[in-house]
């Protein structure tokens, strides 16, 4: 369990009351308030906590301690609101059989609550100052999720609508070589929601001129655990888990109907096959890639394609040395690098509602002189996949329409505002470059991009902001976000600026309303 308390934490009654006859160890944990920091006196400290997130992540943290370590119970609890130097801010106890995994446990239950709950820190020190202190990560600061992917939201065909397709993702990659590096970088730096990674191999010498996500100190270790450690710090939002095993009809992916799409990474046909095979039936999109020297190819395979499968390309699984593969062809790492983040550039392009060319051709590249051949792909009507169909189909559309949590509430319609006297700050969230010169409403507008989501989080909390976008399509996603943040006074116009313009092109309209607007 987990829970965020307001009252001292009792460290001594809690250890003794945890107790279990079965358990050869138990580690506790106390973090307690020091009466110093980087050389300067501290007074005391408060925690200010976004206490139902916090309560339902660290419940979550425990819940996946206890599946990773062999271990019988979890207790934690977390203090908020003011400390005296010396009190318990937090406290971690672990049963276990053995001591060995009653660490490990804790250890990462201490490492991860500071790095994924919404727990800040502000410390008041004897001289008067007080400082505000990072608490997301271990030696960072911390830092804003929006702050994070500003430049991804002002890429007109993103924006905050394209950014919650990517959080609300999960994508499968297989394979975390010379292909997965590069394309799970790039999956995680865009913030795709959930990750798995799957690979059954260990990080050799000979893999790290091409396999960037590793360093010799990996070298031994699981691939899938490294790529795990090294894409959190790359991006602290996204939720990854690593399967150290290979993928095979004995040893399947995991919950495969919830993919929204899985990329083929490995260097080995069977792979292939069996993943084609498997994404057929679940209805699953899966984008496959190969490289060999200077040369790759690149195919993305739809279920609801006339383009067909891979399987299409040759019913019989060709045996593996049929081609020569790194280890004894060689391979610049370039190449596997520049392909793999084509793979994630493909799956991106699905999220956001594209269909890349690669579902209809195969795309062949010659890097050694940047020539590119498309392929047209067709579906070979004795192909033994094609024939089959698939027993479930949950497109990617029809996710985010299950999943989305749009809340209309906080949606004003025009007929409302007109009713709403001087109420509300009105807030143009449009790009500088979707505003137009002539336009009457946003003259005396504040602007503010939709993309700046820190500058709208810091706004005085005395008034109440009308978010305005060219259909009120963006501003009712960003205001539900800002809502889901504590911010219950952010509304959006419905409708948007094209709404007005028919309004106030109405002669018989009551012209009021609309020049409180132009006043605000």
């Amino acid at each position: 369990m987990f829970d965020i308390v307001s009252t001292p934490i009792d460290g001594a009654l809690l250890t003794k009351e945890f107790t279990d006859s079965s358990a050869g160890a138990i580690v506790s944990f106390e973090g307690r308030v020091r009466n110093h920091h980087n050389n300067r006196s501290v007074k005391h400290l408060e925690y200010h906590v976004y206490r139902e997130l916090a309560i339902k992540e660290g419940q979550r943290v425990v819940a996946e301690a206890m599946e990773k370590f062999p271990v019988i119970a979890i207790k934690s609890f977390h203090r908020e609101g003011q400390l005296a130097i010396g009190e318990i801010a937090i406290w971690i106890g672990v049963l276990s059989a053995h001591r060995a995994e009653a660490y490990a446990a804790c250890q990462y239950i201490i490492d991860t609550v500071k790095k994924r709950l919404p727990i800040w820190k502000k410390e008041f020190y004897t001289d008067g100052a007080v400082e505000w202190v990072g608490c997301s990560h271990p030696g960072h600061t911390e830092i804003d999720e929006d702050d994070y992917y500003s430049r991804q939201l002002i890429q007109p065909d993103v924006g905050i609508a394209g950014q919650d397709r990517f959080r609300q993702a999960r994508i499968a990659v297989v394979g975390a070589g010379g292909l997965g590096s590069p394309a799970l970088t790039n999956l995680v730096s865009a913030g795709v929601g959930q990750i798995d990674i799957f690979d059954h191999d260990k990080v050799d010498v000979t893999n790290l001129h091409r396999q960037t996500l590793y360093t010799v100190d990996d070298i031994g270790h699981s691939k899938a655990e490294m790529a795990k450690k090294r894409l959190e710090l790359i991006n602290p939002f996204v939720k990854i888990t690593s399967w150290p095993h290979k993928v095979s009809s004995e040893q399947p992916l995991e919950s495969l109907q919830s993919y929204d799409v899985v990329l083929d990474c490995t260097d080995n046909l069977e792979t292939k096959y069996h993943l084609n095979r498997v994404c057929h039936q679940a209805g699953i999109p899966l984008i496959i890639a190969a490289v060999h020297h200077w040369q790759a190819i690149l195919h993305s395979f739809f279920v609801d394609s006339d383009s067909g499968c891979f399987n299409c390309l040759s019913d019989a699984t060709p045996s593996d040395d049929c081609v020569s593969g790194c280890t004894t062809a060689g391979i610049v790492g370039v190449v596997p690098n520049i392909v793999g983040a084509l793979q994630a550039n493909e799956a991106i392009q699905l999220l956001l509602g594209n269909k890349p060319r690669s579902a209809t051709h195969g795309i062949i590249l010659d890097l050694k002189n940047l020539s590119q051949q498309a392929m047209l792909r067709t579906k070979r009507d004795n192909c033994s996949v094609c024939q089959t169909e698939p027993t479930g189909k949950v497109t990617f559309e029809k996710k985010m329409s299950e999943t989305a949590t749009i809340d209309s509430s906080c949606e004003i319609s025009w007929a409302n505002y007109a009713n709403t006297e001087n109420r509300f700050v009105m807030i143009d969230i449009r790009l500088e470059s979707e505003r137009s010169a002539d336009e009457i409403f946003s003259k005396n507008w504040t602007c503010i991009d939709a993309s700046d989501i820190s500058r709208l989080k810091y706004l005085p909390q005395d008034e109440d902001y009308l978010l305005v976008c060219e259909r009120g399509q963006t501003s009712t996603i960003l205001a539900n976000r800002l809502r889901r943040a504590g911010l219950t006074n952010f509304y959006s116009l419905t409708g948007g600026v094209l709404e007005l313009g028919k309004i106030s092109s109405q002669s018989n309209s009551d012209t009021a309303p609309i020049n409180r607007m132009l006043n605000r």
